[in-house]
């Protein structure tokens, strides 16, 4: 299987169990690889071919957005779950969420949750 990956997919959004997380916000990064099969893509050179990973960033950003969570692996979760509903074509998707900004009180360069979704285990 092949892969589109995008890195660093910078989101404002107002996540956390915090009130003030809640009320003021912050910045997330989000990682995405989306695995498929792209053999067609690489022979025909058609975007029908592909996954268009324009499209698929974008319903990924609305998932992570709206509603806001108390856990980034909820978010991270849901976020996996709405690009696999909207492209058939990806068989498994890979979510990292980055919260750099981590109300943890000790210096840490980054928080970040991973979570793996194959089509067939959706639930």
């Amino acid at each position: 299987m092949e892969r589109i990956m995008v890195r660093g997919l910078e989101l404002f959004a107002y996540h956390g169990c915090n009130p003030e997380e809640r009320r003021d916000g912050q910045m997330f990064l989000l990682d995405l690889e989306l695995r498929f099969h792209a053999i067609a893509a690489c022979r025909s050179d058609d975007l029908a071919d592909t996954v268009n990973y324009a499209k698929a960033l974008k319903a990924a950003a609305a998932a992570f957005l709206n509603p806001p969570c108390n856990l980034i692996e909820h978010a991270a979760w849901r976020t996996a779950q709405a690009v696999l509903a909207q492209f058939p074509q990806v068989e498994q998707i890979t979510v990292r969420v980055h919260k750099p900004d981590a109300p943890i009180q000790l210096p840490a360069e980054d928080i970040l949750f991973e979570i793996t979704c194959d089509r067939g285990e959706r639930s």
